[in-house]
């Protein structure tokens, strides 16, 4: 790499990428195409940032796989029952920005399974994993009810064929007398 201009600030590349260093580890890069990587060297997206997540100028799309994470466990329902029991949707506005409105959470009042650290943010990801598990809890539990509904179902026409032949056996009795 030839270097074209430096300054305290970063270095300017023959490729045309600008490129911030601190400690020999790239921190941040803006390269010939105005893509911009924060801890990345060469972005593959408009917006790309270390551990995966993106930004294509639509939509942001978190890094999700398992590249990028250890100590992956299951949700436990109960976990996902509490914390949905917890998530209180509000309609705001931001301060900045008085004529648009939204809907969401307060994050300071979620519960801490989906709240940032510093309580000032709320993780869109962790609550739609929070919603999914239960969801697919209560599919599980309607399942379950449709099967016991169905056997229900099948006693209940077996009773009344049988109550249907007892009253027969009873009409032809009551004819014999």
């Amino acid at each position: 790499m030839r270097i074209i201009a430096s300054t305290v600030a970063g270095l300017v590349t023959s490729s045309g990428a600008i490129r911030f260093r601190t400690h020999n580890e790239t921190r941040f890069t803006v390269d010939e195409e105005g893509d911009v990587g924060i801890g990345i060297y060469k972005p593959a997206h408009l917006l790309h940032i270390v551990g995966g997540a993106y930004c294509d100028g639509g939509a942001w799309v978190a890094g999700s796989s398992r590249e990028y994470k250890e100590n992956i466990t299951s949700l436990r329902r109960e976990e996902a029952f509490e914390a949905l029991e917890g998530l209180n949707p509000v309609r705001f506005n931001y301060k900045r920005n008085k004529k648009e409105e939204y809907i969401g959470f307060i994050a300071e009042d979620v519960p801490e399974l989906v709240a940032t650290r510093n309580r000032k943010g709320v993780s869109t990801m962790d609550v739609v994993a929070v919603l999914t598990k239960v969801v697919k809890e209560q599919q599980r539990v309607m399942q379950e009810q449709r099967k016991n509904v169905q056997e229900q179902q099948e006693m209940n026409k077996e009773q009344q064929r049988i109550i249907m032949e007892l009253l027969e056996k009873i009409e032809a009795l009551e004819k014999e007398k």
